[in-house]
């Protein structure tokens, strides 16, 4: 089975643009709402400021990983349809779903997991935590730093798919 001109024309449509407005919704996130949710912490309140970056990190996990496995599946589908393309857009697919590996293994264990526990202190009433204003800025930029390479992994799937569509 192989997919009519129109489904392929239409899969070449929708997966560099899946693909590269997502890797540009997280790098925006990163380069917009972070640095404020910092200033915030460093200057105002921690508290405050782990529960505003929870609130973007529980709303961000219902679209992300969503969006790499459906850019992943319309690269995927543009290499069946495509053989002659197959290594460029395997590719430009894995790309996209190698933000699900970076994020499981490596950022939720090692920053999420941190800030959703300060944040469950906070809200507790623990004081101790506007002590560690210092500890919460550290953790927030390497929030920050990753949610950067897991854009980065999302562009170069998407540019090597549409680099892929347009060679």
């Amino acid at each position: 089975m192989t997919f009519s001109p129109q489904t392929i024309k239409v899969l070449q449509l929708l997966a560099p643009i899946s693909a590269l407005t997502t890797s540009s919704a997280i790098g925006a996130y990163s380069f917009l709402l972070t640095p404020t949710v910092i200033s915030t912490a460093a200057d105002a309140s921690p508290s405050l400021a782990l529960h505003q970056i929870r609130y973007f990190f529980e709303t961000g996990k219902y679209i992300f990983p969503q969006m790499g496995m459906v850019s992943a599946a319309l690269f995927g589908a543009l290499a069946y349809g495509q053989p002659d393309k197959l290594i460029g857009y395997s590719i430009a697919a894995a790309g996209c779903l190698s933000i699900l590996p970076f994020t499981s293994l490596y950022m939720i264990p090692k920053t999420n997991n941190v800030i959703l526990d300060w944040d469950d202190k906070a809200l507790q009433g623990d004081k101790t935590i506007e002590k560690k204003r210092e500890e919460i800025v550290k953790v927030f930029g390497d929030f920050k730093r990753e949610n950067y390479v897991r854009a980065g992994m999302f562009w170069v799937g998407g540019i090597v798919g549409l680099w892929t569509i347009l060679s």
